[in-house]
């Protein structure tokens, strides 16, 4: 984009904004901003929030890997604290580092199958820069959202966040409370069928409210046109009671809604839950 690539940001999020204005209470759009130049997120931040825009902005998870400063430290911090002042919810979408690349090149596997499984787990990372850095402790309005993340590989990663050994890598002054305690606290992330996941996930978190039904259409990796399905089996198969299982589903979306961002139980994603036809052609099984 050169030197234009501000005005082009701030163009799509207008777009983006624009288009959620049309419903504001279900809809709800992902803006960007770029750490390239944190004086620019940061006013962009605040410009979304003064339209009362009812948005999420997406941030790189992997700073470095695009050349921007890493999260967590003093400078990007002044991005966390706006949008925790302002309640837009920050998005940290599944994304490639720079350093799996290397695995792309070793993959012997048709179709790249373990590189393409390696981005999920990788979104480990941010999880715990977000929590062990001491960030949400420091801002405890701040809510963070992982997209597409390997709720199987939470089986490991429940084990860690229930482990009060993992503070001791950090000092109490930084991290007061359980890693999972933060978790359940500010941060969420989307699932579509990953019922062994979910199942390791529920046993530490013990709410529905960090978990996100998506159906990533119209990716080529969707679960269209058999959403509801899919989204049903997947919390049934996870045991989860029936209750937990209607409130992820609907998500109370209206009496949740805040003017900016996400206020738990978050109304994050466009779909209206199971009980809803949400694509064009979405199959009606039950």
């Amino acid at each position: 984009m050169g030197n234009d690539w501000k005005e082009a940001l701030q163009g799509y999020n207008d777009g983006m904004a624009d288009f959620a204005s049309v419903d504001p209470l279900r809809l709800l759009t992902a803006c960007q901003i770029q750490l390239f130049d944190i004086d620019f997120a940061v006013s962009e931040v605040r410009r979304l929030a003064n339209r009362a825009a009812r948005a999420a902005c997406r941030s790189p998870p992997f700073p470095p890997s695009s050349g921007c400063p890493t999260c967590m430290i003093p400078v990007t911090i002044r991005c966390g604290r706006c949008c925790s002042e302002t309640g837009i919810t920050i998005l940290n979408h599944l994304d490639v580092k720079a350093s799996l690349w290397d695995v792309f090149r070793r993959d012997p596997t048709p179709q790249k199958g373990i590189f393409t499984a390696m981005p999920a787990v990788a979104l480990a990372e941010p999880l715990a820069f977000w929590i062990l850095t001491g960030t949400l402790e420091r801002f405890p309005k701040l809510k963070v959202v992982l997209v597409e993340p390997a709720w199987a590989g939470c089986r490991s990663s429940s084990r860690w966040c229930s482990m009060r050994a993992c503070t001791s890598t950090t000092s109490s002054q930084n991290v007061k409370l359980l890693p999972s305690e933060y978790f359940k606290r500010q941060m969420g992330a989307t699932f579509m069928y990953e019922p062994s996941g979910l199942a390791a996930a529920y046993k530490v978190l013990s709410v529905p409210d960090c978990l996100y039904w998506s159906t990533d259409f119209p990716h080529p990796a969707t679960c269209w046109p058999n959403s509801r399905r899919v989204g049903r089996r997947a919390v049934r198969k996870a045991a989860y009671p029936a209750h937990d299982r209607k409130k992820i589903a609907e998500r109370q979306r209206a009496a949740a809604v805040r003017p900016a961002g996400l206020g738990p139980p978050w109304p994050w994603r466009v779909s209206r839950g199971f009980g809803y036809s949400i694509c064009p052609g979405e199959s009606q099984a039950r």
